[in-house]
């Protein structure tokens, strides 16, 4: 995403201070950062996601940022740990330990890259998320669900970063 009429280190000062991810990202209900150091960064995320199949994780999240040369960024991040938090009527805020649950996410690595370019900032994150196979009683509900989520976290992550980096949040 191009990000106009800002700078790397604004861009990164938001993706580095969890405190205010949860203002900024719609999916975040609750964040804080658990530890800076450096360009090493550990924070934590409430996720949550309504819908047909509410989900609620709770992760901690290791980042990594390297300057590359001046205006150009990399950073290497990676979920420490996921815990699934059951979103159901009769066991509502019941925390799984890690690796247990429903497996919607047990695995998420991103990898941004934030450059100067022209008057703003070129942004850009992939991301690899992995879950566990679908029931196949529940495939034809839930399948097409959770194979567009990701892509719309990724898009609502990149926009959201964008509108914080404006001013226009």
């Amino acid at each position: 995403v191009y990000i106009p009429n800002t700078t790397p280190e604004r861009v990164i000062g938001i993706l580095r201070d969890f405190d205010s991810h949860k203002k900024i990202y719609p999916e975040v209900a609750d964040s804080r950062t658990i530890s800076s150091t450096g360009n090493d960064v550990m924070g934590f995320w409430r996720l949550e996601r309504k819908g047909m199949v509410p989900v609620i994780l709770d992760v901690k999240q290791d980042a990594h940022w390297q300057q590359l040369s001046p205006g150009k960024w990399i950073c290497r991040a990676y979920a420490r740990q996921i815990s699934e938090v059951d979103a159901t009527l009769f066991f509502h805020g019941r925390r799984y330990p890690p690796g247990e649950g429903h497996g919607y996410m047990w695995r998420l690595y991103a990898y941004w890259s934030v450059e100067k370019f022209e008057n703003g900032v070129l942004a850009e994150c992939r991301t690899l998320s992995m879950s566990r196979d679908i029931p196949p009683g529940l495939a034809w509900a839930v399948g097409p669900y959770v194979q567009k989520m990701p892509q719309d976290s990724l898009s609502s992550t990149l926009r959201q970063t964008r509108k914080a980096a404006t001013g226009r949040l």
